[in-house]
């Protein structure tokens, strides 16, 4: 996605969604969204005018979003242990 913070915004809400689909806490979610809006800030100020990618991958009851652009990379990882059933 662009750097541009008018973008921003969209990879952590889809975060926090996605989390929410696999039976997150509102709670976990939320602190998702706030870890994931960190990370990409992070991300695209230290390549401003580039893009950031997120990639989301889910492994047993992990889940992991890897923030990189400008040369940073950053891995969020939750534990979907607690999620409610799916």
């Amino acid at each position: 996605m662009p750097s541009d913070p008018a973008f921003r915004p969209l990879a952590s809400d889809a975060a926090g969604k996605y989390g929410e689909t696999l039976g997150l806490p509102e709670q976990e979610a939320g602190a998702l969204v706030v870890s994931t809006r960190e990370a990409v800030d992070l991300a695209a100020g230290a390549g401003a005018g580039s893009d950031v990618t997120v990639a989301v991958c889910r492994a047993g009851d992990q889940l992991e979003l890897t923030v990189s652009g400008g040369g940073e990379s950053s891995t969020l990882s939750r534990s979907l242990a607690a999620a409610k059933s799916t």
